[in-house]
């Protein structure tokens, strides 16, 4: 019966695991499949290099058994630009690789595009990864830009440039990967890579609770005892009593006087007179 708990337990731990590694991750080509599906924080398409604000995503992929490509579904597919994830060897790149082939001008860049998740606040970021050269010809501009902030801008490279930046987000907010022709428009085929990481909790984000819902136990000592209040006492514990009524004094009487009173029927009518009594009279 442990044994069936155990192995059920397992088993469900694995389904859920990369789900949980996941989190707050972003990796292309691990995530090539999920460009343009709803929900999905990448998309593909045209951008002009000198021009925020120029993206046009890609309409339409086509897959065969050399790769899963996307363009604008026209005649001139390597002129306006595409995108594609290699299913086999497909012009220079390895299975399960992606690349970015840029169009025949500047204004026809292409970009694969980070969009910051929805319903997060500014958050910051982390992103590394590689453009890799895939033919010996030709020339190619790479671009990272996040709006309308040049985070990376490579002219006319003809070696593999990798990055390693940290930027800033909020809901929405993208982040273009862009690929121009360089000087000249022949064999810019670009290996491309990227980690996006979530390097901070969002603002506003940070519970003064654990994931168990328990206050932690640095909020619970102080809680029982603040440093700035003095330590309480044993006087201070004790239940309080009330003071004791004082007491009144009543005068002394002399001793002539409690004499008095206890013998004056004896010595008045007492035929002697004893020394005290005549002292006191």
């Amino acid at each position: 019966m442990k044994s069936t708990i155990k192995l059920l337990l397992l088993t469900v731990f694995a389904g859920i695991a990369p789900a949980l590694m996941a989190a707050g991750e972003w990796s292309m080509p691990n995530d090539f499949d999920s460009i343009a599906k709803p929900g999905s924080q990448w998309s593909a398409g045209r951008a002009d290099i000198d021009a925020s604000g120029s993206f046009r995503a890609f309409t339409d992929i086509q897959e065969n058994d050399q790769w899963k490509m996307w363009n604008f579904a026209d005649a001139d597919v390597w002129g306006n630009g595409l995108v594609w994830l290699a299913v086999g060897p497909a012009f220079g790149t390895e299975p399960g690789e992606a690349a970015i082939h840029p169009g025949t001008s500047p204004d026809k860049a292409t970009a694969i595009r980070w969009t910051a998740p929805n319903g997060t606040p500014k958050t910051t970021y982390r992103v590394t990864g590689l453009f890799r050269i895939l033919a010996n010809a030709g020339d190619r501009d790479v671009i990272i830009r996040l709006g309308n902030q040049t985070l990376l801008d490579k002219r006319a490279i003809t070696e593999d440039q990798e990055f390693d930046l940290q930027f800033s987000a909020s809901a929405g907010q993208s982040l273009d990967f862009i690929v121009g022709c360089g000087e000249s428009w022949t064999n810019e085929a670009t290996g491309f890579s990227a980690t996006i990481t979530q390097k901070s909790a969002p603002a506003g984000a940070k519970s003064t609770q654990s994931r168990s819902g328990i206050p932690p136990l640095s909020q619970e000592k102080s809680k029982r005892q603040d440093p700035a209040s003095p330590s309480p006492t044993a006087a201070s514990l004790a239940p309080s009593r009330p003071a004791p009524a004082e007491k009144k004094r009543q005068p002394r009487r002399g001793r002539c006087d409690s004499r008095v009173s206890s013998r004056r029927f004896r010595v008045l009518f007492s035929p002697w007179r004893s020394r005290s009594a005549r002292n006191c009279a």
